[in-house]
């Protein structure tokens, strides 16, 4: 009975540990945007097990200040995260639009459509829609 108790008290503990982050290995995601072009926006993730498992919803803010997004491969289709956790993602905007000046990229689970995070001139972007795990924002080069 005592072993017992010893070895139960010592599995709380590192399940506790295991939880709060304290034991080492245990990371949150981070995304960077290391670059972007005309048409291109590309960069890296870190720390985000099963990549494959996940979806970019690429965002960009315009001069008029508003954000618009997420750009999609085709109508429903998202960007995915390579294997080796490089990602790029096309953004373009037609002659009418203002000019990007800023992106925000998120990465979400895999399971959310187009319209439950369709942004179309919003002043402030929040997402309600969709698990997020990681996020970054940067200026337009």
């Amino acid at each position: 009975m005592h072993l017992f108790n010893r070895r139960w008290v010592t599995g709380c503990i590192i399940l506790t540990l295991f939880w709060s982050g304290a034991c080492t290995g245990i990371s949150t995601p981070s995304l960077n945007i290391t670059g972007n072009d005309n048409y291109y926006v590309w960069g890296t993730v870190e720390n985000l097990d099963h990549p494959l498992h996940y979806i970019l919803l690429l965002y960009g803010k315009h001069t008029n200040g508003r954000w618009y997004g997420p750009k999609t491969l085709d109508s429903d289709t998202f960007p995915g995260i390579s294997p080796d956790r490089t990602w790029k993602c096309l953004y373009q905007v037609s002659a009418t639009d203002e000019p990007v000046t800023a992106f925000r990229v998120y990465v979400a689970m895999k399971g959310i459509t187009p319209n439950q995070v369709l942004v179309q001139g919003a002043q402030n972007l929040t997402l309600y829609y969709a698990t997020i795990v990681a996020q970054t924002e940067a200026d337009r080069r």
